[in-house]
């Protein structure tokens, strides 16, 4: 099975609610759900929106860190561009970015 890791996480969210274009998520035994260097901590909202190159950007409204052990920064939002599979994160107050390839870095 490709991504085993993506796929336990997935199974790890016990309920996603879409309420006016707001996507909440609520984590299994409201414990945060991590994913190698991210962290989706239970209430997470955030907002989807199709920009018109067809890309996506995730805007994060709560709950979504990024890092790893003891050093956690606010994830502000996610661009998935789809031409190339490449998905740019944009973190910290100092926006902060790192972009990452699905298919190279991220399916494991």
């Amino acid at each position: 099975m490709k991504a085993p890791k993506l796929f336990e996480l997935l199974g790890r969210l016990s309920l996603i609610k879409n309420s006016n274009g707001i996507i909440t998520i609520q984590t299994e035994n409201k414990k945060s759900a991590v994913l190698d260097k991210i962290k989706i901590t239970d209430g997470t909202k955030l907002k989807i929106t199709i920009l018109p190159t067809g890309d996506a950007r995730i805007d994060i409204l709560n709950g979504v860190e990024v890092g790893k052990a003891i050093i956690w920064f606010t994830l502000n939002y996610i661009r998935v561009f789809r031409v190339t599979g490449n998905i740019l994160f944009d973190y910290d107050l100092d926006h902060s970015h790192i972009t990452m390839n699905v298919q190279k870095d991220m399916l494991f």
